[in-house]
């Protein structure tokens, strides 16, 4: 499964669930909603540094990211 398409959903806000990173793309065409389970970017006991890098990732691809603080 690839990403969205970046003209249409310009906008990635990155949170983290239970077992998951959930990714809303946003733009002119709705939202489109991506869940990435803990397990398949790395180790679960350093979930900030893979979310930075999840964000940094993002922002290179050219999506403008936003971040939900952890609860």
């Amino acid at each position: 499964m690839g990403l969205p398409n970046l003209g249409r959903y310009p906008v990635a806000t990155v949170g983290r669930g239970d077992d998951r990173f959930e990714i809303v793309f946003t733009g002119t065409h709705g939202a489109q909603t991506i869940d990435v389970p803990f397990r398949l970017l790395g180790a679960p006991d350093d979930l900030e540094s893979v979310e930075l890098r999840l964000l940094a990732d993002l922002q290179k691809l050219g999506y403008e990211v936003t971040r939900v603080p952890p609860p």
